[in-house]
């Protein structure tokens, strides 16, 4: 990695690009909105989009991202929790379970 940001090489794909001809649908979505704005951070602090063959090691990077997302999860949970707020602790225990389910489901593979 570069000062300036990843090390790209002539075999790098722009991950977003690649989500939009993969998954043509998320335009249409508001994932895609959030994806699009967490692009520009990116780009903002990287100097480049996120892309293929950047010199990061990718499992580790998912692997890590899930499991703050667990941590998060529970943090809404007690904070909904202290706040008396019902509905929004729910959907926090779904998120965390989620997060927990795909980290079971694909820890092997991720933990590789």
């Amino acid at each position: 990695m570069s000062q300036n940001g990843p090390e790209l090489t002539e075999k790098s794909v722009v991950v977003l690009d690649a989500i939009v001809s993969r998954i043509p649908w998320i335009v249409e979505t508001k994932v895609w909105r959030e994806l699009e704005s967490r692009a520009a951070i990116g780009r903002k602090t990287y100097g480049v989009p996120l892309c293929t063959h950047n010199g990061r090691d990718v499992s580790r990077d998912e692997r890590e991202e899930i499991l703050d997302a667990l941590a998060y999860a529970m943090q809404d949970i007690l904070e909904a929790s202290d706040s008396g707020e019902a509905e929004r602790e729910s959907r926090a225990w779904g998120r965390l379970a989620a997060y927990v389910a795909v980290l079971q489901s694909g820890w092997e593979v991720l933990a590789r």
